[in-house]
């Protein structure tokens, strides 16, 4: 695996009710943003990543400060789909 690599896994669930006729009735969802810092040796410094749209969800802003991750380090975000 190359050291200038980070790695951003994205995880989204969804529940969805139908009612006896089969007809959507509700949709329920959940997901999980994770950064991961893959390497053994390097400090990612000062990160912030930019979610573009977050529309649909219970994220507060496009924009998501995770601030440093040491080598092999992760940060996660969970959020609800609306």
């Amino acid at each position: 695996m190359s050291s200038n690599l980070i790695i951003i896994d994205i995880t989204d669930k969804e529940k969805i009710i139908l009612d006896g006729a089969q007809v959507l009735k509700e949709i329920k969802g959940t997901g999980t943003l994770l950064v991961k810092n893959p390497t053994q040796k390097s400090r990612l410094w000062n990160l912030i990543c930019d979610v573009k749209e977050p529309v649909n969800t219970n994220l507060d802003s496009k924009e998501l400060s995770v601030g440093t991750l040491n080598p092999t380090q992760n940060f996660a975000k969970d959020y609800e789909i609306k």
